[in-house]
């Protein structure tokens, strides 16, 4: 159970970088020159996939593949 946990941690960390580095637009907006995160709702400068629905729809996605990798070796 250690290293599925571990390895969903590692994957969920490693693609929250991933989307730091790459800034896409769905999630941030400019303003100036700072990048700011978007709000969860609709109209201006609000999203539906906020970064906080991403980590976590990402966190429990990558403990469940790695739940069932993990079962597919045992």
């Amino acid at each position: 159970m250690t290293d599925c946990l571990s390895n969903a941690f590692y994957l969920y960390l490693f693609s929250l970088i991933l989307l730091n580095i790459t800034k896409p637009d769905f999630l941030l907006y400019h303003k100036g020159k700072k990048c700011i995160y978007k709000k969860f709702g609709c109209g201006r400068n609000k999203t539906l996939f906020s970064i906080h629905i991403i980590s976590i729809i990402l966190a429990v996605t990558f403990y469940y593949v790695s739940l069932c990798l993990t079962n597919l070796k045992e």
